[in-house]
């Protein structure tokens, strides 16, 4: 075993739970203010970002989501609370970003809070809290019912919480960059480097450090201690990043025939890929990616998420580095009656547009039959 010793503990046995590419250090900072009460930790490489938490955490969070979901009480509490949430999301933003020509202080934390708040309810949509329940829901009709009322929840939550907030240029997040920028004379690229307690700190004269900008776009680490996060940066990082990816069978291969993953949707086919990729640098030229996809194609992404459906409908089979039985590509498969084959961790740098592929759904393989 690889050994992590300066910033990484490996007797935590991480795991890997998101990968995005073009995700900033704010981002990963309002991530951490609610995921550090699960002892997450973040890393990431020239904004190659991934989430991990501790094999025990991630078990105990599905322990917690297979007593959670037959629970109508806990439930219908939790349902209620997001559902109320999401009606006040655009009254806030609207309040706090977009009507004031210059922002406070007060603006700012109220709208970071809100979007912490947002995790605090969208975890429990996530792979690592519903899919232990999922396997239990055939033979509870309640469970079956609840995680459906998640799901829908989800699709909701999912666009007006992350779509609307972080990704497009015109997300909540760019339109709050583009004022502080102006307001502050800061370049705006440099404010997403910029934490949580650095853009507080912007109302009260003081400004980050070029070093501390380059060292956290170079690498960083986001660790959390005792519900405490500490932030490590620059290429005394790096090593132990590598190292960790290694070790979690994250690199990417070569030379590989056949790709392993999570069957997520029945059913075997033959078809060209076509390649779909989704973060905050590419979400406002999706149509036009969905666009060049051919009816019959299989569906590569990282994930899927309602505003896939344009690619979904054409789709003869999906693929996702990422995701569980109750994800969007999972459950979008299944009503379609397509295969689908998720968390393949590397499917969209192993395989490129224009390769045949064979999707096996029933046992989560996909065998490249030629490259393109």
């Amino acid at each position: 075993m690889i050994k992590l010793v300066k910033f990484i503990d490996s007797s935590k046995n991480y795991q890997r739970l998101f990968h995005f590419e073009g995700i900033d250090f704010l981002m990963n900072d309002v991530w951490m203010a609610f995921y550090k009460s699960l002892e997450a930790l973040e890393t990431s490489i020239d904004d190659e970002w991934y989430c991990w938490l501790p094999k025990k955490v991630l078990n105990a969070q599905l322990d917690d989501g297979a007593a959670f979901f037959p629970d109508n009480n806990r439930f219908n509490e939790y349902y209620d609370a997001h559902v109320t949430y999401l009606d006040d999301l655009l009254k806030i933003f609207d309040s706090e970003i977009q009507k004031p020509e210059i922002l406070t202080r007060h603006n700012v934390e109220k709208f970071l809070e809100h979007c912490r708040l947002a995790l605090s309810f969208f975890y429990r949509t996530e792979f690592f809290y519903t899919d232990k329940a999922y396997t239990l829901s055939e033979s509870n009709p309640i469970i079956k019912e609840n995680l459906m009322k998640n799901y829908t929840l989800k699709e909701r939550s999912r666009v007006e919480i992350f779509n609307n907030t972080w990704f497009g240029d015109n997300s909540y997040f760019n339109q709050m960059f583009r004022k502080l920028s102006k307001q502050f004379d800061v370049n705006q690229r440099n404010l997403k480097y910029y934490g949580v307690d650095d853009i507080y700190a912007l109302f009260e004269g003081r400004k980050l450090e070029d070093k501390t900008v380059n060292d956290r776009k170079e690498a960083r680490i986001i660790v959390a201690e005792n519900k405490k996060s500490k932030v490590f940066s620059g290429s005394q990082v790096k090593d132990d990043i590598i190292a960790l990816l290694k070790q979690a069978g994250e690199e990417i291969p070569h030379g590989v025939k056949t790709l392993k993953g999570i069957p997520a949707s029945k059913g075997k086919v033959i078809g060209r890929v076509k390649i779909i990729v989704s973060d905050p640098k590419t979400f406002d030229s999706l149509a036009k990616e969905f666009e060049k996809m051919q009816k019959g194609d299989i569906l590569v992404a990282e994930t899927t998420s309602p505003e896939f459906m344009p690619a979904c409908e054409k789709a003869s089979a999906i693929l996702a580095n990422q995701g569980g039985l109750l994800s969007h590509a999972a459950v979008v498969s299944r009503e379609f009656g397509i295969p689908c084959v998720v968390g393949l961790k590397y499917a969209t740098h192993v395989l490129k547009d224009g390769d045949t592929v064979e999707v096996d759904g029933e046992n989560g393989t996909v065998k490249i039959l030629g490259k393109r």
